[in-house]
């Protein structure tokens, strides 16, 4: 075969296969593809002279495609870019499976940098981002060209690729034929051209030339005109990578950022998020804004989401002023569907045999639910027929301390010759009994935990028992009934208003359940906000509500002689700021209206607060106690 014919086809297909789209590009976009084409010139060109070499040394038979290769001769660095060489460095990173991206092919910038670091780190070389003689030597052993050859009987080589295919060439061995490996697109990009009307746009080569592009970037983005100037002082890019961990309503967002992270002190990072509806992509968001530094290398940020939504979304910089100097590509996935919710379906046996005051049953949940609380498998029975048939039933008024018991007994056997008890402890087997008090109704109760506290966070049972007296014998059983104490003490929240009947509420609640309490009271108090505010005076404010109003007290409250006033505690902060100074009080009797004011001399500039209160004086207290108070209201006097 005529290889030089060969070398000269190729070249003159590219030629002329390029010269009309090449006419239509700008400047920078012609420049990149003639150095692309140089570079694959000279790829050709050497494995050409490989080939015509071993051709020579083993005869008439040829030899089959070698492993990529090229022997690294100089060192490289910034100064080397848009040079052939680099290229040839960026084919053997890619071999290495490290990206240099942004940069294009024969481009040597910061991104370049950063995958000679990663090589370097990989084989144990100082990482300096330079190609200097320690890692030249290493990707000679890695990929130097060498004479050795490799032959083998009637084979032709039906296929030549330039260097930077990573591909393998098809050969025809003893007339039988090696499909070519799937081809991986490796996409090459220019730099984005001028901002125009909010768009510009970038050309993309795949250096594989697979003929497809499936995988290709984005050649057109939207952008504001105002960043190719004002960038111009930041080395910094932003790449937006692949989300991961994604689940019907989340994922985690991903991007690098890479450059001179000491350029970039005011600079800030962040994602853009959008939802596809219909055909365009709407519902922009901006997500976690943080400040870039040399730690935030890889960004990442997990967001909730609708299910089944396809969403873009990029990484993108901004510095101090509201400025973008960097985005990176969007890219586009989809939540999954949303997991369907199962509904539990119980299917139980009858109930066993009564044995031992025990039986049991079988349950089955059709649905198969993950997860599902069966529910009581076992449960006390009555293995005698008593003459006394009481019932067992739910406690009340359960605190983590106490409890009360509750059951039922038939109202014919409500006297003097019987008696009830609740059996009591942490398991069926009961351990104490609490005497029971039962009405002419037949309702029975005993309150558990008032000479010995019950424990937080601990399961009891109970069950209710009848006597009979004389004998004494058992002549019932309640069924056995289980609570659990909540883990701490209840919780109670501020007494409500008195009413005019003289009572108050509040809500007490705990881990279990939520109560209401309630108490005889004579007065309550709120503290109103401060009006007519000036430098020098201002109008104190505030609401009592009770049987004080019409001078009666609620059955209960015993007050003989007793007199009701109200005052404001007024303070001011301290200068320093440290502590509320006492101001003023004056004790006033009531209005029958409640609503009560007081106008009071205060200072310019200064920070006050003030409380109403109820006080109460009568023979035993002839200084007055107080009763009743509303919260503090804070107010500052403006100056002068």
């Amino acid at each position: 075969m005529n290889f030089k014919s060969l070398l000269l086809g190729l070249v003159l297909i590219s030629v002329f296969a390029t010269t009309g789209s090449a006419l239509a590009m700008t400047d920078s976009e012609r420049t990149t593809l003639i150095t692309q084409l140089q570079a694959q010139i000279a790829s050709l060109t050497q494995q050409l002279t490989q080939l015509l070499s071993q051709q020579q040394e083993t005869g008439t038979t040829t030899t089959t495609t070698t492993t990529w290769c090229h022997t690294f001769n100089t060192s490289l660095g910034y100064s080397n870019s848009g040079t052939t060489e680099v290229s040839y460095l960026h084919i053997a990173l890619q071999k290495q499976g490290i990206s240099y991206t942004p940069d294009s092919i024969n481009i040597y910038s910061q991104a370049t940098a950063t995958a000679v670091s990663q090589f370097q780190s990989k084989y144990g070389i100082s990482q300096t981002g330079y190609v200097g003689t320690a890692t030249r030597a290493k990707l000679n052993a890695l990929y130097g060209c060498t004479t050795a050859t490799k032959t083998t009987t009637n084979t032709v080589i039906t296929n030549i690729v330039p260097e930077a295919t990573i591909t393998e060439p098809t050969t025809t061995t003893n007339n039988t034929t090696t499909a070519t490996a799937a081809c991986t697109e490796n996409w090459s990009c220019a730099s984005w051209d001028t901002c125009t009307n909010s768009r510009q746009t970038r050309n993309c080569v795949d250096v594989n030339n697979c003929g497809t592009t499936t995988n290709k970037p984005s050649i057109s983005q939207s952008c504001d005109a105002a960043i190719t100037n004002y960038s111009s002082s930041y080395n910094i890019t932003a790449v937006t990578n692949n989300p991961t961990n994604i689940t019907a309503t989340s994922a985690k967002l991903n991007g690098t950022i890479s450059g001179s992270f000491s350029s970039c002190t005011d600079c800030y990072y962040e994602f853009e998020i959008e939802k596809l509806i219909g055909s365009s992509f709407v519902n922009s968001n901006v997500l976690s804004s943080s400040k870039v530094s040399s730690s935030s290398g890889i960004a990442g940020f997990t967001t909730a989401l609708d299910s089944s939504t396809t969403y873009r979304y990029r990484l993108q910089i901004w510095v101090t002023g509201g400025k973008y100097i960097a985005y990176g590509d969007y890219v586009t996935f989809t939540t999954s569907a949303p997991v369907a919710t199962c509904s539990v379906k119980w299917s139980c046996s009858n109930w066993s045999a009564c044995t031992n005051n025990q039986q049991s049953r079988t349950c089955t949940d059709l649905n198969s639910c993950a997860g599902a609380i069966a529910p009581s498998l076992t449960q006390w029975c009555q293995t005698t027929n008593y003459p006394v048939s009481v019932q067992t039933l739910s406690a009340t008024n359960i605190t983590s301390t106490r409890a009360d018991l509750n059951g039922t007994a038939p109202t014919s056997y409500i006297n003097s010759n019987y008696l009830y008890s609740f059996d009591f402890g942490k398991t069926g087997s009961y351990t104490t009994q609490y005497p029971a008090v039962c009405s002419s109704s037949g309702s029975c109760s005993a309150t558990a935990g008032i000479a010995v506290p019950l424990s937080a966070s601990t399961t009891y049972h109970y069950r209710l028992v009848a006597w009979q007296l004389g004998t004494p014998q058992v002549v019932g059983y309640g069924q056995d009934m289980s609570f659990t104490t909540p883990s701490g003490p209840a919780v109670c929240g501020s007494w409500g208003e008195c009413s005019s009947s003289g009572l108050q509420t509040r809500t007490c609640s705990d881990s279990l359940s939520a109560t209401t309490q309630q108490q005889i009271c004579v007065a309550s108090a709120t503290t109103n906000a401060a009006t007519n505010i000036t430098a020098n005076k201002v109008t104190l404010n505030g609401t009592v509500k009770g049987p004080v109003l019409q001078g009666t007290y609620p059955e209960g409250y015993s007050c003989v002689g007793c007199t009701f006033y109200y005052n404001f505690y007024l303070s001011a902060l301290s200068t320093d700021g440290s502590a509320w100074v006492y101001m003023y009080t004056a004790d006033k009797l009531y209005s029958s209206t409640g609503i009560i004011k007081e106008d009071v001399a205060v200072k310019p500039n200064q920070q006050y607060r003030y409380s109403v209160r109820v006080i109460e004086v009568n023979s035993s207290y002839p200084g007055g106690v107080e009763i009743a108070h509303g919260d503090n209201v804070t107010f500052t006097t403006p100056s002068n």
